[in-house]
């Protein structure tokens, strides 16, 4: 009997999860762009997702943006984000995920400036050592805020501070904290915003967010 250790990395999909999009699989398939009465409903569905996971990321709903998962996510706000630019300065930290590596490896080989930090011991990226580490020309800081190997919770609101006082954009990899993380220890501060928030959610607010979607509206008579 083995047991599997790499849910970080792919987990099963929840029942929760499943059962909630299950008749989008099924009779609830229409395309959200339309205008007849199912795709209305397509684009309701879609609408109210984003409102959920707004709410829980404590941002508008006009902030989320859907996309095929966290590396497309993360290479598409690095890669935009620097290709607007003449060149520059990036930092981030030394045990970051591939999926902001390589992209700022990339960077490098056309011509960025890209310094990773050297954590400690433990795989932690001090705040200290990332404000030693911006330069004036540095435009952005990208820090994982907990590791997907080691399990180490960086100090993500102390890092955002440092960027916003260098003037640079922060950009934070949340995707192993999101809903394992304290509010306390997820908020990211950035001009006195929240950037980022991790929380965990209550047993009611869990059974809203889990609670299926409503059956769409009946067509309107011919």
């Amino acid at each position: 009997m083995s047991i599997y250790l790499d849910h970080n990395a792919t987990t099963p999909l929840a029942p929760e999860a499943a059962r909630a999009m299950e008749p989008f699989g099924r009779d609830r398939f229409a395309n959200p762009s339309g205008l007849y009465p199912e795709a209305v409903a397509a684009r309701r569905a879609v609408s109210e997702a984003r409102e959920r996971l707004a709410a829980c990321l404590g941002c508008r709903a006009e902030e989320v943006l859907f996309n095929g998962g966290a590396t497309e996510g993360l290479n598409h706000a690095l890669l935009a984000t620097a290709l607007a630019r003449d060149g520059g300065h990036l930092v981030a930290g030394g045990v970051e995920h591939a999926a902001v590596r390589r992209p700022l490896e990339w960077l490098a080989r056309r011509g960025f400036q890209v310094t990773f930090v050297r954590p400690q011991r433990t795989g932690l990226v001090t705040a200290e050592a990332v404000a030693a580490a911006c330069r004036p020309e540095t435009f952005l800081v990208a820090l994982q805020a907990a590791n997907n190997e080691l399990g180490t919770v960086q100090p993500v609101a102390e890092v955002g501070t440092v960027a916003r006082r260098c003037g640079a954009l922060f950009l934070v990899d949340a995707v192993q904290a999101l809903g394992k993380l304290d509010e306390s220890d997820g908020q990211v501060m950035l001009d006195g915003s929240p950037l980022v928030r991790v929380e965990r959610l209550d047993k009611e607010e869990r059974e809203r967010l889990e609670a299926p979607p409503p059956p769409p509206p009946p067509p309107p008579p011919p």
